[in-house]
């Protein structure tokens, strides 16, 4: 699973946010795969506008979030966040992949 699942499912996405008892952040993170934490956030305060537009006065529900997540578009395509979770893998793992050339820092 993509590191930006597992927040979701770890909870600090809604760390802080009002929810009532139907939210399930497993089915949330299964919702976003191709989502970037910066997308996730979006949704977030789209479902938390759409229910302050309502007039609600409860938590944040499952459907409300389920419906501001499908109303947010990916800001990367699934190609893209694939790569950028290889190379931060890499990164964790101290892989060098050969890349065909040398970037230099002066």
């Amino acid at each position: 699973k993509q590191w930006y699942q597992r927040r979701v499912r770890g909870g600090c996405l809604l760390r802080g946010v009002t929810t009532d008892k139907t939210v399930n952040a497993r089915a949330l993170a299964a919702e976003t795969a191709f989502f970037s934490g910066a997308d996730m956030r979006a949704a977030l305060y789209n479902a938390q506008l759409a229910r302050t537009k309502a007039g609600a006065k409860s938590g944040l529900s499952q459907k409300g979030l389920l419906d501001a997540i499908q109303n947010t578009k990916p800001s990367l395509s699934g190609e893209d966040l694939q790569g950028f979770e290889t190379v931060y893998n890499n990164f964790l793992t101290g892989t060098v992949s050969n890349v065909g050339y040398k970037t230099t820092l002066r």
